[in-house]
């Protein structure tokens, strides 16, 4: 048996569709912006994210590729794997 993932389809993950996703922080009053998650340089869910600025969705969404690149690691995926970009897939 191959235990090896398969890098051409998408991983089994449930994603959120808006950032942040804790509960209790306003975000009625921030802009949203919209990004692409993407998974081996291929378009894998847009996200809405919530933040004052383009540079602060920068870094919730690096922090989050980081997040869902560290359990990509433990399921045996490369490294880096999980990428985004600025505007909807």
């Amino acid at each position: 048996m191959d235990n090896e993932p398969d890098l051409e389809t998408l991983p089994d993950l449930a994603l959120p569709d808006r950032l942040p996703e804790e509960a209790g922080v306003d975000v009625t009053e921030l802009p949203v912006f919209d990004v692409c998650l993407r998974f081996n340089s291929r378009p894998w869910q847009s996200l809405r994210v919530s933040a004052p600025s383009p540079e602060d969705v920068a870094a919730i969404m690096d922090g989050f590729a980081a997040r869902i690149n560290a359990i990509l690691v433990q399921r045996r995926y490369p490294p880096g794997m999980c990428t985004w970009t600025p505007n909807p897939c």
